[in-house]
């Protein structure tokens, strides 16, 4: 709630996509490239949430399967709102050991 009483969401509506692409080769390690795409619904002409197009670039290393396994990836966000000039670009890299008991 804010400071005037009044409920806040972060849900909205919209459309959106998620393309993955990924294959295993014999030595247990796999590439993969993920394209998503965000367009929030308008609100009238302008829309308060930017709409987001994400290129994303994996690397995975299976050491024992899904019980010992090593990720990274590096994705390049595009963000604009929908109806003006305004627009961010932003990188997000991660990190990720999985280990499983």
């Amino acid at each position: 709630m804010d400071a005037e009483e009044e409920f806040l969401s972060n849900d909205y509506t919209g459309e959106g996509i998620n393309v993955q692409l990924g294959y295993l080769f014999e030595n247990n390690v796999e590439p993969a490239f993920r394209y998503t795409s965000i367009t929030p619904e308008a609100a009238g002409l302008i829309s308060d949430r930017d709409a987001q197009r994400m290129h994303t670039f994996g690397l995975s290393k299976y050491v024992v399967g899904h019980s010992l396994k090593v990720q990274t990836d590096l994705s390049f966000i595009d963000e604009n709102a929908e109806f003006s000039f305004d627009q961010e670009f932003d990188m997000l890299f991660r990190f990720q050991v999985e280990m499983a008991f």
